[in-house]
């Protein structure tokens, strides 16, 4: 974007890495149409929460997942998922 200053992570000392899959975080997120939403209530998307749950010192990651009108075979329904 015009005016956003960039900062270049290396300049800094800092590394990124995407740990994602090894840590867990590869569940499916539904929100709304397989193909395409047709409810405005489709495309709210779904939610996060950070939070303490286990009273650790670390947060932990609550992921809520959607759901779509139609429905879901039974034992496909998506689920929310707590990691801690």
């Amino acid at each position: 974007m015009a005016g956003e200053a960039r900062i270049n992570p290396r300049a800094i000392g800092a590394s990124f890495v995407d740990a994602a899959r090894e840590a867990g975080l590869n569940a499916k997120t539904i929100y709304g149409g397989e193909h395409k939403n047709m409810y405005l209530l489709e495309t709210t998307g779904c939610g996060v929460a950070f939070y303490d749950y286990d009273n650790d010192g670390w947060l932990d990651i609550f992921l809520v997942n959607g759901w779509r009108l139609e429905g879901f075979p039974q034992g496909q329904e998506p689920t929310s998922h707590l990691f801690l």
